[in-house]
């Protein structure tokens, strides 16, 4: 199965002239197409424990020393990104690095 069938699905009827998220690249193939097209790629960020603590006020598990290796965690960690932000938990802070996006 095509690994990045879900990201291909959402682009089909995409307007690639206009504006658009796309809110998680997980595998290769992902960032391979979203490069492709002209994408700027944002790496955000958070500490674990911040991630952690969010996960869980949803209710959700989540443990980095085993779910954080698994491989739609860790595959794109290499590559080349146009921008990084950390998402701490400082919304003011977040919302400048947003807006300094051009």
């Amino acid at each position: 199965m095509d690994e990045s069938i879900f990201l291909r699905a959402a682009l089909r009827h995409a307007d690639l002239s206009k504006s658009f998220v796309i809110d998680s690249l997980r595998f290769r193939s992902d960032y391979d197409i979203a490069r492709d097209i002209g994408c700027m790629i944002l790496r955000i960020t958070a500490p674990d424990e911040e991630r952690v603590h969010r996960l869980r006020v949803r209710g959700q598990v989540y443990n980095p020393d085993v779910d954080g290796l698994h491989r739609s965690e860790v595959e794109l960690d290499g590559v080349i990104v146009d921008k990084t932000i950390e998402n701490d938990g400082v919304i003011d802070a977040l919302r400048s690095e947003i807006s300094s996006i051009t």
